[in-house]
């Protein structure tokens, strides 16, 4: 993972996630995340994965890396995966059809104007296809509110209705003001999700989706996204992120 010789976004904020209690990875800030453009969107993915029964404290793809380049894996995973097509994997496929209807549009504009990071906190081990626990969803909820705080997102969407699960217990154990999760209209056989973080003058809707990793209607999600979050949406087709 070559972290010094790519562009992994701003760091402009890294001085406040650093305080940011239980955030073992810097979310990606898209260099124009603050532009004049009103809409700010975070994209909240559920967890990492590594194969390996080893010590995975700092370790990348099976080698050790230091403090810094560990705390850049998110972003890596953007740059990497999202933005350069470098590897890829069907989760971050669909995403981008999720919003775009297909792979062809500027990855590299999107991304820069968006934020992302997993709200699970630790890594998950593929060989023995681990799951997220309860404890581990609860304390991503806990980091989730002092990553907002830092973000300011206008839109959030979150890849994944698990955690959906345990949002209201968090928030209000937090004593933070919300909208409870919100169950919706069937895409499928699958159920979306709504909930609302509402901070004085600055309301946080939050849209549940199905994981994008199998079995993922990106057109049907699509369509619900369309109807549901209709300021995100039109937002991004106004923006035209298409390639000619």
């Amino acid at each position: 993972m070559d972290v010094l010789n790519k562009s992994y976004g701003s760091k402009d904020r890294d001085g406040k996630f650093d305080a940011c209690a239980g955030l073992t990875w810097y979310p990606w800030v898209g260099d124009s995340y603050d532009n004049e453009n009103s809409l700010k969107l975070l994209v909240v993915g559920e967890s990492h994965y590594i194969n390996g029964d080893e010590n995975t404290s700092n370790l990348v793809n099976g080698e050790v890396v230091a403090r810094d380049e560990w705390r850049d894996y998110t972003r890596a995973t953007v740059r990497e995966a999202f933005v350069n097509n470098e590897w890829r994997t069907p989760m971050h496929t669909n995403t981008h059809k999720l919003f775009h209807g297909d792979q062809k549009f500027d990855k590299e504009r999107f991304w820069s104007e968006s934020s992302y990071y997993n709200l699970v906190q630790r890594l998950m081990d593929y060989k023995r296809k681990e799951r997220p626990s309860a404890d581990d969803f609860v304390q991503g909820w806990k980091t989730f509110l002092t990553v907002v705080e830092t973000l300011k997102p206008t839109h959030c969407v979150v890849i994944g209705t698990s955690a959906a699960h345990y949002f209201n217990r968090v928030m209000h154990a937090a004593g933070v003001d919300y909208d409870g999760v919100e169950k919706l209209k069937k895409v499928g056989r699958y159920l979306p999700r709504r909930a609302r973080l509402l901070d004085g003058d600055q309301e946080l809707t939050i849209h549940f989706v199905k994981h994008a990793s199998k079995y993922f209607s990106w057109s049907g999600w699509r369509n619900h996204l369309g109807s549901d979050a209709p300021e995100l949406m039109d937002s991004i087709q106004s923006r035209s992120f298409t390639i000619n």
